[in-house]
C-alpha cells in the first residue's frame, strides 16, 4: 500500500504533474493494480505525450502556467546547449548516465540566468553552431548507459503517435535525426492533427479511450514498421529550407543583431 502510494506521488508530481498542484486523477490507481503487467507499460512514451501536450496549451500566449514533466525538459534542455546551463561544483564523470543522474550534483547558477526570459533568449539567438551538443547518443555514451536505457531504442527514430489516456501526440524523429547520428534532411511533411488537441477528458468520464484512438494504438503496436531510416543520402538543402520555413530569431534584438551582421558581411565582401 505504502509502495503504490509513493508512485501515486511520481505520478503526479513529477512524471505527469497538472495545474492543480496537489490533486492526482483517479484515472492512474488502475494501473497500479498489478506491478507485473505496470512494469509493461510505455511509461516513457506517455510522458512525452503528456509533456507536448501540455507544452502546446503553454504556447497560447494566454496561458499563465505550465504542466508536464519540466524536470526531464529542463534537464534535457542543460544537456544540449550547455553555453544555458550552470556548472556543477562537484565534478563528476557521469557522461554515461541518465540525464536526472548527471545533473544531481551541487549547481552554481551565478554565471547563467536562469529565470531572465529575455536573456535566455538573446543568448539562444547569439548561440553559434558549435555551442549545441547536436550527436549526444554517440557509442561512447549509449555503451555506459544502463540495459534499461537501451531497450528498444530502435523506436526512439519511430515515427508514430504517443498515447496517454485521451492524449496523442505524434513522434516526429525525421525532424531531429541529427541527435541519432545522422545529418539532418528535409523531413516529409506533417499532420498536426489539430482536432486531437480539443480532445480533453471533460465530461468523458465513461468514454473509452483504447476505442476511441484504437487507430492510433494500432500504429503504436506497429512501431517497428514505421523506424526512420538513417544513412540518407543528403542534398545539403536542409539549411536553406529550413531558414524558409522557420522563425529564426526570439527577440528584437537577435533580428538586429542579424541585420547588423548581415550588413557588415555584405560590405566586408
Amino acid at each position: 500500500m505504502h509502495t503504490r502510494a509513493y508512485i501515486l506521488q511520481l505520478i503526479g508530481s513529477m512524471i505527469f504533474p497538472d495545474k492543480s498542484d496537489n490533486l492526482v486523477h483517479l484515472m492512474w490507481l488502475p494501473l497500479l493494480e498489478d506491478f507485473e503487467l505496470c512494469g509493461s507499460y510505455s511509461w516513457g512514451s506517455a510522458c512525452l505525450a503528456w509533456l507536448y501536450r501540455q507544452l502546446c496549451r503553454a504556447a497560447d500566449k494566454k496561458a499563465s502556467q505550465i504542466a508536464g514533466c519540466l524536470v526531464l525538459l529542463q534537464t534535457w534542455a542543460w544537456d544540449r546547449f550547455p553555453h544555458l546551463s550552470p556548472l556543477r561544483r562537484r565534478s563528476r564523470q557521469r557522461q554515461g548516465m541518465p540525464l536526472a543522474y548527471r545533473w544531481g550534483a551541487s549547481l552554481d547558477t551565478t554565471a547563467v540566468a536562469t529565470h531572465v526570459l529575455s536573456v535566455i533568449r538573446e543568448a539562444l539567438d547569439r548561440q553559434s553552431f558549435d555551442q549545441v551538443v547536436w550527436h549526444p547518443y554517440t557509442d561512447d555514451v549509449c555503451a555506459r548507459l544502463p540495459d534499461y536505457c537501451l531497450d528498444g531504442q530502435e523506436s526512439w527514430r519511430a515515427r508514430v503517435p504517443l498515447i496517454c489516456f485521451s492524449i496523442v501526440e505524434w513522434h516526429y524523429p525525421d525532424r531531429v535525426i541529427r541527435q541519432f547520428g545522422d545529418e539532418q534532411i528535409i523531413p516529409g511533411q506533417c499532420d498536426a492533427e489539430t482536432r486531437l488537441h480539443r480532445i480533453d477528458m471533460r465530461g468523458k468520464s465513461s468514454d473509452n479511450w483504447m476505442h476511441i484512438h484504437a487507430d492510433y494504438i494500432q500504429l503504436w503496436h506497429h512501431r517497428g514498421s514505421h523506424v526512420v531510416p538513417l544513412h540518407w543520402e543528403h542534398d545539403g538543402e536542409y539549411a536553406t529550407w529550413y531558414m524558409r520555413h522557420s522563425r529564426p530569431h526570439l527577440s528584437h534584438t537577435g533580428v538586429m543583431l542579424s541585420i547588423v551582421v548581415s550588413t557588415i558581411t555584405i560590405y566586408l565582401y
